[in-house]
């Protein structure tokens, strides 16, 4: 009976350390450790956890919440102040369950409530890239410290109970292949409702307000959904795609702020077909009315006369619109305006008592 028990003891032994071998080699294996590099880029670590001028992913970076500051932490391989110790399980509770290896919770500023439904295989590529691609650094950051009751961890016990869902992405055997594809990254690693959705009191995603945009302090994500007014809703899909491969859309829209670093340092990397995927997902998000930017397209025409000026003045707008279109942003600010388009387009009243003005995308009129 004890030779038994000792054989099975040694069996279980041998077998472990095969195991635990096998997963070491795996997590090395060069073709894991690109995917998992490629993730990251997607899921834009590198902005939140790299300082200008920072070593990367070392941390500190200072994130602005309506809570005060919260810093980003060193995520480097680094045994001493970064994430060297964390085991495959350790950092699967970190990015998708927001709970550290100590077992303390992370804020939702680390968008774990996103990261909730990556895969559980890209969860093993992106650890094998940060254990394996990633060059430690030994350094700490700033620690967040926050007003009370919001420096007492333990309460996002509560709010992950109530808030976080947990749940592996599901697709949807209704949509296309390349439609599933980009909910899986948009609502995933690109994380698009985290900026773009406003919160409640609680800091929590408004759900049945998905992408109808949200401040972000000194910035504010604008409404991102299909509704043609308040939203992108006539954007195509390729302007959609432009936009986040270049930061121009040919709408004429231009980025700029979080959404411009965004663009530069994770969209602008990704495979173009991820990226259509991504803005064919965006493009049928379902309409949100709220947070209509300034300057909202009326449907109905400014009252004009209609005299020779009034006609000639939309003839040459209308022509000066369609050749700036086709130039890049910097030469469309310096163009110069045909005679007399800037004396005759002048605001004008609408029908309503608005002000109006004649621009690329038609009359527009203030609020």
């Amino acid at each position: 009976m004890t030779l038994t028990k000792s054989l099975a003891s040694l069996i279980f032994a041998g077998l472990s350390l095969f195991a635990g071998s096998a997963l070491a080699q795996d997590a090395a294996d060069p073709a894991l450790v690109a995917k998992g590099k490629y993730l990251a880029i997607a899921g834009d670590c590198g902005a939140c956890h790299t300082t200008e001028n920072g070593r990367p992913f070392a941390g500190g970076l200072a994130l602005a919440s309506p809570l005060g500051q919260i810093f980003s932490t060193n995520i480097t391989p680094s045994k001493q102040f970064g994430i060297g110790n964390y085991s495959l399980e350790d950092f699967d509770r970190a990015v998708r369950h927001g709970v550290r290896k100590d077992g303390a919770n992370l804020y939702p500023a680390m968008p774990y409530t996103a990261y909730s439904s990556v895969s559980d295989d890209d969860i093993k590529a992106l650890y094998a890239y940060f254990m394996h691609g990633v060059e430690p650094v030994d350094e700490v950051g700033p620690r967040t410290s926050l007003p009370f009751p919001f420096n007492i961890r333990l309460s996002m016990m509560g709010w992950n109970l109530i808030f976080a869902h947990d749940k592996p992405f599901a697709a949807d055997p209704s949509k296309s292949a390349q439609w599933n594809r980009g909910a899986y990254l948009a609502e995933g690693l690109a994380h698009c409702s985290t900026c773009h959705t406003p919160r409640n009191f609680l800091m929590a995603e408004e759900g049945g307000k998905a992408l109808g945009g949200a401040s972000l302090g000194t910035w504010f994500a604008p409404n991102i959904t299909s509704d043609a007014v308040a939203g992108i809703g006539k954007w195509s899909v390729d302007d959609i795609a432009a936009y986040l491969s270049t930061g121009r859309s040919p709408t004429g829209s231009q980025a700029g702020g979080p959404m411009l670093e965004a663009i530069d340092k994770s969209f602008s990397k990704l495979d173009a077909k991820d990226v259509k995927a991504i803005a064919t997902y965006i493009h049928g998000v379902a309409a949100q009315s709220m947070n209509a930017a300034p300057g909202k397209p009326v449907t109905t025409a400014p009252v004009l006369t209609d005299s020779p000026d009034d006609r000639q003045c939309l003839r040459r707008c209308d022509a000066l619109q369609r050749s700036l279109r086709h130039l890049p942003s910097g030469q469309r600010r310096g163009q110069k305006r045909p005679a007399g388009a800037v004396r005759q387009c002048r605001p004008r009243a609408s029908s309503d008592g608005r002000q109006c003005r004649y621009g690329r995308d038609g009359w527009t009129c203030s609020a």
